[in-house]
C-alpha cells in the first residue's frame, strides 16, 4: 500500500497538468484527423493561434483589460461557440462572467475573433467569409476534443448540441449555405442520437467530420488560394473510398435485420477489394465509434505507456534507494525491490497503452485510474508470490511444531555450542597436529 500511495502521488505530480485538458499537440492531432491531407506551416500556425488563443490568450486579454486576474476554471472564458452567443445566463458562466461588464466583454470577444479571422485569411489566402468558416470549424474541433470522454471540467465547455449548431454555421460560411457539403454533414450531425451521453456525441461528431472528406473538398474549391500560400494537399491513407467503406460497414453491422451475417461479410469483403482502399485493423464500439489502429494511434499509446511506466519506475526506485541509504533495508532487499519495481511498472505501462489504443483520452482521468489500478494489482500479485516463496523457510510456527518456543530458555550445558573453560588442547603425541 505504501508503494501504491507513492506511485499515485508521483503520477499526479508529473501528469497533473495533462489530465485537466488537452494541450495543443493533442488538439493538433484532432485538427489533422479532420483535415489530414492539408499540409503547410501557415496552416499549422493557424491551428496554433486558434487553439492556444482559446486556452490562454483570450483569458489573459480579459485579465489585462479588466485588471481582474482569472482564478477560476480557464474554460469558463472563451470555451463557447465561435459564432454563437456568450452564455451569460447559464451556469457555470453566469456567476463567473457577472464579474465583468457585459457589453465590454462582448466587444472584447468580437474584436478578438475578428483578429483571429483576419489572421486566418492572411495565412491561407481565403476571403474573409471563408476564413471565418475555417476559423470557426477549427475552434469547434478544439471544443469537441474538450468534450470527449476522459476529459475533466467538461461542464464548463458548451454542450455538444451548441457546438454542432455552431459547426453548421461554420460550414455554411466555408462552403456556402446551400452547398451539398454543408447539407450532407449537417444531416449526419443531426442524426446523432440525443440519448447518447454528451461525451459520446462529441466523439461521434468528430468521426462524422473525419469521414466527410473536408480536406479534399477544401482543396477542390479553394486550391489555387491555398497553394499560393504554401498550403498543399497530399492524399492521405484515409481516402474518400475508405471513408465511404467505413460508413457502409457501420450500416451493415448496425442493421442485422436487413442483412444476414454472411451477406454482411460478403459486402465488407467487396468494399476491401476496391482499388484505392487501404485497410487497417480496428474496433467498432457499441455506440458506433470506429477505433482504427493507425500507426499514429499505436505510437501515441506506446508513448503514454512508457511515460506512465517510467514515472512509476522512478518513484519506486527513489523510495527503495531512500530506505536503503537510511539502513532500513540491506543490499539483497534493495535489489529485490528494484526488480519488483520493474515488474509493477511494465504491467502499468502495458495497461495504459492498451487503454489508449481502445479509445481513452491519453490525458484523462480514465487512463490515470487504469494506471493506479494496474499498479495495485501488480503490487498484490507480488505480495502473494513472496508469501508463496517464503513457505520454504522455517517460521516461528514451524519451530513450535518441534516444541521450540521463542521464550524458551536454553541450558548451555545441553548444547553442543558450550565453550569449555579449559582452552588447552590435549593432543596425543602421535597426532599430526601435535607440536
Amino acid at each position: 500500500m505504501r508503494h501504491a500511495i507513492m506511485f499515485a502521488f508521483a503520477l499526479l505530480i508529473s501528469l497533473g497538468t495533462q489530465v485537466h485538458a488537452h494541450k495543443f499537440p493533442q488538439h493538433l492531432q484532432e485538427f489533422r484527423s479532420v483535415l489530414p491531407g492539408l499540409e503547410g506551416e501557415p496552416l499549422r500556425e493557424v491551428y496554433r493561434n486558434i487553439s492556444q488563443g482559446i486556452d490562454t490568450e483570450f483569458g489573459e486579454l480579459v485579465s489585462q483589460h479588466f485588471q481582474h486576474p482569472i482564478h477560476f476554471n480557464h474554460r469558463v472564458i472563451g470555451h463557447w461557440g465561435f459564432q454563437g452567443d456568450i452564455p451569460f445566463n447559464v451556469e457555470p458562466w453566469r456567476s463567473e462572467l457577472a464579474k465583468y461588464p457585459r457589453r465590454e466583454l462582448v466587444k472584447l470577444w468580437q474584436d478578438y475573433t475578428t483578429r483571429l479571422v483576419a489572421d486566418t485569411a492572411e495565412k491561407t489566402g481565403l476571403p474573409l467569409q471563408q476564413a471565418k468558416g475555417l476559423t470557426g470549424l477549427i475552434y469547434n474541433l478544439h471544443l469537441l476534443g474538450d468534450r470527449e470522454a476522459g476529459q475533466v471540467m467538461v461542464d464548463s465547455v458548451v454542450p455538444t448540441t451548441a457546438i454542432l449548431r455552431d459547426i453548421e454555421k461554420n460550414l455554411h460560411s466555408l462552403f456556402g449555405k446551400h452547398s451539398a457539403v454543408s447539407r450532407e454533414v449537417a444531416q449526419a450531425l443531426h442524426g446523432i442520437p440525443r440519448s447518447l451521453p454528451d461525451t459520446a456525441r462529441a466523439s461521434r461528431a468528430l468521426e462524422i467530420l473525419r469521414e466527410a472528406n473536408l480536406d479534399e473538398k477544401l482543396m477542390t474549391q479553394y486550391g489555387a488560394m491555398l497553394r499560393k500560400n504554401q498550403i498543399h494537399f497530399t492524399p492521405s491513407q484515409t481516402t474518400g473510398a475508405t471513408r465511404e467503406g467505413i460508413r457502409r460497414a457501420k450500416s451493415f453491422l448496425h442493421k442485422p435485420s436487413t442483412l444476414t451475417s454472411s451477406e454482411s461479410l460478403k459486402a465488407m469483403r467487396k468494399l476491401t477489394d476496391q482499388k484505392n482502399v487501404t485497410t487497417a485493423p480496428g474496433l467498432l464500439t457499441k455506440d458506433g465509434t470506429l477505433l482504427v489502429l493507425t500507426p499514429s494511434r499505436v505510437m501515441r499509446a506506446t508513448k503514454m505507456g512508457l511515460t506512465y511506466g517510467l514515472v512509476g519506475l522512478a518513484s519506486d526506485s527513489a523510495v527503495a534507494a531512500w530506505y536503503f541509504l537510511r539502513g532500513e533495508t540491506w543490499a539483497e532487499e534493495f535489489r529485490e525491490e528494484l526488480c519488483n519495481a520493474v515488474i509493477r511498472n511494465v504491467f502499468v505501462g502495458t495497461c495504459v497503452a492498451v487503454t489508449v489504443v481502445l479509445g481513452a483520452s491519453p490525458h484523462g482521468w480514465c487512463v490515470l485510474g487504469v494506471a493506479i489500478g494496474a499498479y495495485l494489482i501488480a503490487e498484490t500479485a507480488i505480495h502473494f508470490w513472496n508469501v508463496y516463496q517464503d513457505r520454504q523457510y522455517l517460521t516461528i510456527d514451524d519451530l513450535r511444531g518441534f516444541g521450540v518456543y521463542a521464550d524458551t530458555p536454553l541450558d548451555n550445558r545441553d548444547t553442543i555450542l558450550m565453550i569449555p573453560t579449559d582452552t588447552n588442547l590435549q593432543l596425543p603425541r602421535e597426532s599430526v597436529l601435535a607440536l
